[in-house]
Protein backbone atom coordinates (compact mmCIF):
# COMPACT_ATOMS: atom_id res chain seq x y z
CA UNK A 1 0.00 0.00 0.00
CA UNK A 2 1.46 3.64 -0.77
CA UNK A 3 1.48 6.49 1.28
CA UNK A 4 -1.80 7.39 -0.22
CA UNK A 5 -3.36 4.30 0.60
CA UNK A 6 -2.42 4.45 4.09
CA UNK A 7 -3.79 7.83 4.33
CA UNK A 8 -7.30 6.48 3.19
CA UNK A 9 -7.21 3.76 5.87
CA UNK A 10 -6.34 6.23 8.83
CA UNK A 11 -9.09 7.69 7.50
CA UNK A 12 -11.14 4.60 7.33
CA UNK A 13 -10.41 3.80 10.90
CA UNK A 14 -11.21 7.55 11.92
CA UNK A 15 -14.55 7.57 11.01
CA UNK A 16 -14.90 3.66 11.97
CA UNK A 17 -13.91 4.62 15.72
CA UNK A 18 -16.75 8.02 15.58
CA UNK A 19 -19.87 5.17 14.49
CA UNK A 20 -22.18 5.18 16.81
CA UNK A 21 -24.81 2.98 15.58
CA UNK A 22 -25.83 0.41 13.47
CA UNK A 23 -27.38 2.72 10.72
CA UNK A 24 -24.21 4.50 10.46
CA UNK A 25 -22.27 1.61 10.72
CA UNK A 26 -24.03 -0.07 7.86
CA UNK A 27 -23.13 2.98 5.61
CA UNK A 28 -19.76 3.17 6.34
CA UNK A 29 -19.55 -1.00 5.69
CA UNK A 30 -21.51 -0.42 2.38
CA UNK A 31 -18.61 2.94 1.33
CA UNK A 32 -15.96 0.17 2.21
CA UNK A 33 -17.44 -2.81 0.56
CA UNK A 34 -17.84 -0.35 -2.58
CA UNK A 35 -14.52 0.76 -2.27
CA UNK A 36 -13.46 -3.22 -2.11
CA UNK A 37 -14.87 -3.95 -4.90
CA UNK A 38 -13.06 -1.32 -7.01
CA UNK A 39 -9.71 -2.17 -5.90
CA UNK A 40 -10.82 -5.51 -6.64
CA UNK A 41 -11.94 -4.97 -9.92
CA UNK A 42 -8.44 -2.91 -11.06
CA UNK A 43 -6.24 -5.14 -9.23
CA UNK A 44 -7.60 -8.76 -10.32
CA UNK A 45 -9.44 -7.38 -13.47
CA UNK A 46 -12.48 -8.79 -13.00
CA UNK A 47 -15.50 -8.33 -10.63
CA UNK A 48 -15.79 -9.59 -7.14
CA UNK A 49 -19.46 -11.21 -6.52
CA UNK A 50 -21.40 -9.02 -4.21
CA UNK A 51 -21.56 -11.50 -1.38
CA UNK A 52 -18.34 -12.00 -1.10
CA UNK A 53 -17.75 -8.45 -1.46
CA UNK A 54 -19.47 -7.96 1.97
CA UNK A 55 -18.19 -11.29 3.54
CA UNK A 56 -14.48 -9.99 3.51
CA UNK A 57 -14.90 -6.86 4.87
CA UNK A 58 -16.90 -7.96 7.56
CA UNK A 59 -14.44 -10.72 9.17
CA UNK A 60 -11.77 -8.43 8.67
CA UNK A 61 -14.01 -6.07 10.82
CA UNK A 62 -14.64 -9.08 13.43
CA UNK A 63 -10.74 -9.35 13.64
CA UNK A 64 -9.90 -5.61 13.96
CA UNK A 65 -12.71 -5.32 16.65
CA UNK A 66 -10.41 -8.24 18.53
CA UNK A 67 -7.29 -6.35 18.20
CA UNK A 68 -5.66 -5.08 21.52
CA UNK A 69 -5.46 -1.49 20.43
CA UNK A 70 -9.35 -0.77 19.92
CA UNK A 71 -10.43 0.76 23.65
CA UNK A 72 -12.69 -1.51 25.30
CA UNK A 73 -15.71 1.05 24.85
CA UNK A 74 -14.94 0.91 21.04
CA UNK A 75 -14.96 -3.01 20.43
CA UNK A 76 -18.15 -2.98 23.43
CA UNK A 77 -20.23 -0.38 20.86
CA UNK A 78 -19.27 -2.21 17.80
CA UNK A 79 -19.04 -5.68 18.28
CA UNK A 80 -23.10 -5.03 18.06
CA UNK A 81 -22.89 -3.87 14.69
CA UNK A 82 -20.39 -7.08 12.93
CA UNK A 83 -22.68 -8.63 10.33
CA UNK A 84 -20.76 -11.78 11.09
CA UNK A 85 -21.45 -14.90 13.95
CA UNK A 86 -19.18 -13.48 17.07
Amino acid sequence: MGFGGSLRAVRLFRKLLSIKNRADYDRWLNQFAADFRGHWKRQMGCEIPFGPSLKLPNLLMKGVCGLHEIPEATYNRLVWYLHVPS
